[in-house]
């Protein structure tokens, strides 16, 4: 299957609100799921993240330094 850069980031986000997170979280998370692809950071090698961040309403966001 091949998609988009666009349209991975629509489904990550819609996946996200779906499992309860606001719009704005949602966007956030999906720009830095699909940025980590795009670098080559496989995020789904380290965790499994839509059962992680299913386990907290709303995530930390990360600090930028």
């Amino acid at each position: 299957m091949r998609i988009t850069v666009d349209e991975a980031r629509s489904l990550a986000e819609r996946v996200l609100v779906a499992l309860d997170h606001s719009a704005e979280y949602a966007r956030i998370i999906a720009d830095h799921l699909i940025d980590c692809e795009l670098r080559g950071c496989n995020m789904a090698a380290c965790l499994d993240w839509s059962v992680s961040l299913n386990a907290c309403n709303e995530p930390v966001l990360p600090k930028i330094l």
